[in-house]
């Protein structure tokens, strides 16, 4: 795609009490991270490419002034099974929460995430390598961390100053560059037209201000770039925004918001100990309208992002049916809890 880019901010990400930390390149080169200073290796060298094996987790997690990031799980990315978020229950602690050490033990997963993520979206929207990637609601930074690895200029946006300063420390331990600015989804810290690819994993549901922040993804994506979003369904009954409510999804939206923030004030472990529940809750048809009022030009649910390739042939026949067939894709986003959907620039005739 042609760079009309404006260049994004440099501010390298600072351990509290030393310099910059970096990761040392294959071969002995160092690359800027998204037009920033040249930085020098602080520590052994890591190896790059597909045999680094792992973020993709819980991106699941990943909302306005606050997000509730889930924490990364088993069994959440492989081949058939529903691996469109990173991370999994709420029953876990909000990832803003996590320790330097947790957030570490979690790169190998964050890491084949990041991969399975990246070869659905490239079926939609190429990225070359040093593609300019933004994680709203980053956490810690683990899946900027993975992109990083992959070859991308990442950086990731988070509002918590917990999970910033534990970015920081995961820098000057792994030795690695990542790179986490200030901010929330309502009002990014990015310049227009700044990224090819915008990634935001369980962040929507969250915020004050949904159309404000779908018009600030719009506002940062360059010609030809797309947002990809992890978020909750108003469709399916089951949810993992809250625990001990059977059937929550199908409950009314005021009353859903009422109980998460009953819970919130008197029973915070049933949302994860987060302080900003879910607001909103989504259908395709809503999503859809959203974002094309956000400026946005294609969509494209999660169904079709899902690749034939990492299921058999019972997973090939079911996905195929559910992305020819109205009646079994409704079925399948009933049956599903949350959703996702990649929004691109662009228009095309064949919007989903």
């Amino acid at each position: 795609m042609p760079d009309n880019r404006h260049p994004l901010p440099q501010h390298p990400l600072r351990p509290p009490d030393g310099p910059v930390a970096h990761r040392h390149q294959a071969g002995g080169n160092r690359r800027r991270l998204l037009g920033g200073r040249r930085l020098h290796p602080a520590g052994n060298a890591h190896p790059s490419g597909e045999h680094r094996r792992r973020r993709g987790g819980r991106h699941g997690a990943l909302p306005g002034e606050g997000r509730h990031r889930r924490q990364p799980g088993p069994g959440a990315h492989g081949g058939g099974r529903a691996a469109d978020r990173p991370g999994p229950l709420v029953s876990q602690r909000a990832t803003e929460s996590l320790t330097t050490e947790e957030v570490e033990r979690r790169l190998p997963e964050q890491e084949a995430f990041a991969r399975l993520l990246l070869r659905r979206i490239e079926r939609h929207l190429p990225l070359g390598k040093g593609a300019r990637i933004a994680d709203v609601g980053c956490a810690a930074g683990a899946l900027v961390l993975a992109l990083r690895r992959e070859g991308f200029d990442a950086l990731g946006v988070e509002p918590d100053h917990h999970a910033r300063r534990t970015a920081a420390e995961l820098a000057r331990r792994l030795g690695e560059e990542i790179l986490v600015l200030e901010g929330t989804a309502e009002a990014l810290p990015l310049p227009d037209a700044s990224c090819d690819l915008l990634l935001a994993s369980s962040v929507f549901e969250h915020v004050g201000d949904l159309e404000k922040s779908l018009r600030e993804a719009r506002r940062v994506l360059a010609p030809g770039g797309g947002l990809w979003f992890y978020t909750t369904s108003a469709l399916c009954p089951r949810q993992q925004e809250i625990r001990g409510f059977p059937l929550f999804g199908w409950y009314p939206l005021r009353l859903k918001r009422r109980i998460m923030r009953w819970a919130v004030r008197r029973r915070p472990e049933l949302v994860g100990g987060t302080a900003n529940p879910a607001l909103h809750w989504f259908t395709p048809g809503v999503t859809r309208r959203l974002l094309k009022e956000a400026g946005f030009g294609h969509v494209i649910n999660r169904w079709r992002l899902r690749l034939p390739e990492e299921g058999g042939v019972i997973y090939r026949s079911a996905l195929k049916i559910i992305q020819t067939l109205p009646p079994a894709r409704l079925m399948a986003d009933i049956l599903v809890p949350e959703s996702a959907y990649l929004a691109l620039v662009e228009e095309r005739d064949d919007d989903d």
